[in-house]
């Protein structure tokens, strides 16, 4: 509605703009043809002024069905292979002029697939001072950053990011925006305050995302994959490995989950939970 609210505020300006531009030009020559001498100049400016809203019509519409096109695409991909390589370029190619927002989402599905210099390259090239009014973009780059963090081994990165931003974090991740991805940032926080010895601090963020899963969580995975990659990160890769195949086991067999790529990126979740190192 913005979109089109903004195409009509253009097209009138240019309208007003060619009629008084026109205006001016059919007076200065009515003196010499009376009224023929305004109306050709009038129409004619009038006219081109037509043609540019013509263009701005065109352009729109043009951008919005290859967006469409582009999104069509992007969501066949993850409907049928889920969040891989070729998923990425079709993001890439339906979101040419990135927000923050993108370009963090970018960084993230990077890190899923283990691309994980490319990710750095991105979220190195922003920094928090980006997010001085956005809750969202900061909350995410957040989450994103200890993804990567975790992923690479750099937990002191990790903790030295969740200590500065955790009041602001736990804050947002209960608002009703931030419910909807509260699970990524439990888990990376029950993680990063696992892998730099602070056993006790995990559980209370894998408490809370148990008081989330028992709301939302219907398939009941989310919370059992943070324990096995906690159970990892605090000196039992053993007893992580055994739960994770059982909880795979589970996901295999699960009637509710019958697409091939969401079950997919559950079991790669357990895979990354019993593997960081």
């Amino acid at each position: 509605m913005k979109k089109y609210s903004l195409f009509i505020k253009m097209a009138v300006f240019v309208l007003l703009g060619a009629a008084a531009l026109g205006t001016v030009a059919g007076l200065l020559t009515m003196g010499h043809d009376g009224f023929s001498g305004f109306i050709k100049p009038f129409l004619s400016i009038l006219a081109g002024g037509g043609i540019v809203v013509v263009l701005i019509i065109y352009t729109i519409l043009k951008e919005e069905y290859d967006s469409k096109h582009k999104y069509a695409e992007m969501n066949r991909i993850m409907a049928e292979k889920g969040i891989c390589d070729e998923y990425i370029e079709a993001y890439k190619a339906s979101h040419v002029k990135m927000s923050n927002f993108d370009r963090i989402h970018l960084a993230d599905l990077l890190i899923t697939v283990g691309r994980y210099e490319e990710a750095d390259r991105i979220l190195s090239s922003m920094s928090l001072g980006f997010f001085t009014s956005d809750d969202l973009d900061k909350a995410t780059y957040c989450v994103a950053a200890m993804n990567l963090y975790l992923n690479t081994g750099r937990y002191a990165d990790g903790f030295e990011l969740l200590k500065k931003e955790k009041e602001f974090l736990d804050t947002f991740f209960q608002s009703p925006v931030g419910k909807q991805s509260a699970p990524a940032y439990y888990d990376c926080a029950a993680c990063t305050c696992a892998a730099n010895g602070y056993e006790g601090t995990a559980e209370e963020y894998i408490q809370m995302e148990e008081r989330w899963a028992q709301r939302y969580d219907e398939l009941g995975f989310y919370v059992p994959i943070t324990r096995i990659a906690v159970k990892n990160l605090t000196g039992d890769p053993e007893g992580a490995l055994a739960d994770a195949n059982e909880l795979k086991s589970q996901i295999e067999s699960c009637e509710k989950l019958q697409n091939k790529a969401a079950r997919d990126a559950y079991l790669r979740m357990v895979d990354h939970a019993a593997n960081y190192k």
